[in-house]
C-alpha cells in the first residue's frame, strides 16, 4: 500500500501497519477500495514523524533515539512523537516515550578533573571520538622562577626546586657567580572528559 503523508509517499505492507496500529487496523478496511488517482491513500499528518512511527510499526523492538552530544535529548521532538503514537493507536511507542525510557539509552561519564599546564586560552569543547568529549576551563595565571642555565641551554632551564640540567661545561662557563632566576608567568587550566555510554538494548 502506497500512503500519502502530507504530500510524502510511503511504500509499505498492509499487515506492518494494521499489526502495530489501532488507527490502521480500524480505517484499512475503509480505505482499501477507495485510493486516490495516483493508488495512494492520503493522511493528513507531519511525514517527518511519520517516518519514525512508521519504522518503529517495521520493527516493533527499536525505539528512536534523539539526542547529540551538543543538546543532548530533544525532548520536543519526542513530545511530537508521542502525540502522534497516540493519534495513530501505536501504544508501545507511546508508553516507551511517556516512560521516559529513553533516559536509560545515555549514561555521561565523567573522567577527571585534572589540572596542567596550558598555551593560550582554553578552547571549545572537542571530541577525541564519537564517544568521548573533552572539556577545558578556569585559566589560573600563576608565576614561578626558572633556573637560567649559564650556556642559555634551554632544556636546562628547569624550575627552581627540580633537579638542574647542567653539566660541568655549564657550571664552568658560570663560575663562582651564583645562580641565575628569571620570573615567568604561565597558566593551568581543569580538564575533564565526558564519556558517553549508549545502552543499545534501551532503543
Amino acid at each position: 500500500i502506497t500512503l500519502n503523508v502530507g504530500g510524502r509517499k510511503f511504500l509499505t505492507r498492509i499487515d506492518t501497519l494494521a499489526t502495530g496500529s489501532g488507527f490502521f487496523a480500524a480505517q484499512l478496511s475503509r480505505w482499501i477500495g477507495d485510493p486516490r488517482e495516483d493508488g495512494s491513500f492520503f493522511i493528513d499528518a507531519d511525514p517527518d514523524l511519520f517516518a519514525h512511527l512508521l519504522r518503529h510499526l517495521r520493527r516493533p523492538n527499536t525505539f528512536p533515539l534523539f539526542w547529540n552530544m551538543e543538546k543532548g535529548f530533544d525532548y520536543a521532538l519526542y513530545h511530537a512523537l508521542y502525540v502522534e503514537a497516540e493519534y495513530f493507536g501505536i501504544y508501545e511507542l507511546a508508553k516507551w516515550i511517556e516512560a521516559k525510557q529513553y533516559l536509560k539509552a545515555i549514561t555521561i561519564k565523567s573522567h577527571g578533573p585534572e589540572i596542567h599546564e596550558v598555551n593560550g586560552a582554553p578552547g571549545q569543547p572537542f571530541v577525541m571520538n564519537p564517544n568521548v568529549e573533552v572539556v577545558q576551563r578556569e585559566i589560573l595565571v600563576t608565576k614561578r622562577e626558572r633556573f637560567v642555565c649559564p650556556r642559555g641551554i634551554f632544556a636546562h632551564m628547569v624550575q627552581r626546586g627540580e633537579r638542574l640540567k647542567c653539566g660541568k661545561a655549564c657550571w664552568k662557563v658560570g663560575g663562582d657567580d651564583p645562580d641565575e632566576y628569571v620570573e615567568e608567568a604561565y597558566k593551568e587550566a581543569v580538564t575533564w572528559k565526558n564519556e558517553v555510554i549508549f545502552n543499545a538494548d534501551v532503543c
